[in-house]
């Protein structure tokens, strides 16, 4: 196997499980993991149309439409018109929305945390750093793959 596929393998694995972990949390909630996508995108990169919010996801604008309509019925979603286009629509999180993800978002932090501390500071620390080295090289290599 070579590097690249040994790195993709362990990363989405991560990932799989961190999510896995923290959409425990949804249980108590009546949301979809793709509805959930939706109130992540807006939490971290706030208010959006919904054609943004579409081409952030990489998903047909009608999908947006469709998962919007439940969150906006739940009450986790505003849906206001733009004021200097009243064709397009701006989304942005209720206070219920923001709870939803700030619960989640803990207790992914709570769980790697623990799975920091029980590889022990030395190796978490140098762990940190190379991720984040290898972020900024994902970041820069992504241009010229989207």
């Amino acid at each position: 196997m070579g590097k690249g596929e040994v790195l993709e393998e362990l990363l989405r694995e991560i990932c799989f499980l961190v999510k896995k972990v923290g959409r425990q949390v949804l249980r108590n909630y009546e949301l979809t993991p793709a509805q959930f996508e939706v109130l992540q995108k807006l939490y971290f990169l706030g208010k959006m149309k919904m054609s943004d919010l579409s081409r952030e996801l990489g998903v047909a604008k009608s999908t947006i439409t469709g998962i919007v309509k439940g969150l906006e019925h739940a009450g986790y979603v505003t849906r206001e018109k733009d004021t200097n286009d009243l064709r397009v629509n701006v989304l942005d999180l209720t206070t219920k929305g923001r709870e939803v993800i700030e619960k989640v978002i803990m207790r992914r932090q709570n769980f790697v945390s623990q799975c920091s501390q029980s590889i022990g500071e030395k190796i978490s620390g140098r762990l940190e750093n190379d991720l984040k080295q290898f972020l900024e090289s994902i970041r820069r290599e992504a241009k010229n793959w989207l």
